[in-house]
C-alpha cells in the first residue's frame, strides 16, 4: 500500500483499534495506492469509510478507481499520467461512516472484473467542509472475481481456405492465449493477446490453411487460456 503522504491519527476503525486508519495530509485530490502483490483479478471490494466520530467528515465521498500498469514514483495519480499508465475502472459515491464501533462497512462491485496489479483510489471529494481537505479510509478488503471457465462452444474449419475458426465463451474485460497441437503434447502459441469479446469472441487460424492433413495427423487441437 502507498499512500499519499500519510498521517497516522488515533481513531475508531471498525472495532476501535488506536492509530490504524489511514489519513490524507490535507492535500485535495489525494488518493491511495495498493499493490495486490501480483496480477490480480478483483470483482469487488469492501470498504470501511474514515470512522473517527469527531471528523466523519474526512471520509470518502467520490472517488474514481484506477487500474495501474505500473506503480508510479512519488505515488504520481494515474488520473493524470495518460492511458499508458493506468485506466480508470469506473467512478463510486461511498457512504459515510457512522463513528461507532459496530461499523460494518459496505462492498462495491465492479461493473466488470478488473485485472491488474495496482488499484488507487483517487479522492475528488469528502463529507468535510470545503475547506477540510484531509481524507481517509479505515480499512478496504478486495474480493477476487469469480471467473468463468473458458470454453471452446465452436470450431468450424473452412473446406476451401483450410482456416479453422473457434468460438469461445469471453469476457470483454480480458485477453486470451490460444494455443494449437498435434499429439496435445507439443503446444504451439498462436497468439497471446486476443482481446475478449462479451459472451463469445471468434478467433480464426490460418496456420493449416493450406495443409488438408496438417503434419501427417488428421486431428489438430486447441486450448485457450485466460490472461
Amino acid at each position: 500500500m502507498t499512500p499519499n503522504n500519510p498521517v497516522v491519527t488515533t481513531s475508531t476503525c471498525r472495532s476501535a483499534p488506536a492509530n490504524s486508519m489511514w489519513l490524507s495530509n490535507n492535500t485535495p485530490n489525494t488518493r491511495i495506492t495498493f499493490d495486490l502483490g501480483s496480477v490480480q483479478t478483483v470483482g469487488a471490494f469492501h470498504l470501511w469509510n474514515y470512522n473517527e466520530g469527531s471528523d466523519l467528515g474526512r471520509g470518502v465521498k467520490n472517488a474514481g478507481i484506477y487500474a495501474g500498469n505500473f506503480l508510479l514514483a512519488n505515488d504520481a495519480p494515474y488520473a493524470s499520467a495518460g492511458v499508458a499508465w493506468g485506466t480508470l475502472v469506473e467512478n463510486m459515491t461511498f457512504t459515510q461512516a457512522t463513528g461507532q464501533t459496530s461499523y460494518a462497512g459496505e462492498s462495491h462491485t465492479f461493473t466488470n472484473p478488473v485485472t491488474t496489479r495496482y488499484l488507487q483510489i483517487y479522492v475528488t471529494s469528502n463529507f468535510g467542509p470545503p475547506d477540510d481537505d484531509y481524507t481517509g479510509i479505515s480499512e478496504i478488503r478486495f474480493i477476487g472475481a469469480n471467473i468463468p471457465a473458458t470454453t471452446i462452444t465452436n470450431v468450424i474449419r473452412n473446406p476451401t481456405t483450410g482456416e479453422v475458426t473457434l468460438t469461445f465463451t469471453s469476457s470483454d474485460s480480458a485477453t486470451y492465449t490460444v494455443e494449437v497441437s498435434t499429439d496435445l503434447v507439443g503446444w504451439t502459441e498462436l497468439d497471446d493477446s486476443v482481446d475478449g469479446q462479451a459472451a463469445e469472441t471468434s478467433y480464426t487460424d490460418s496456420s493449416f490453411a493450406t495443409d488438408p492433413a496438417p503434419n501427417g495427423k488428421n486431428r489438430i487441437f486447441y486450448r485457450l487460456t485466460r490472461n
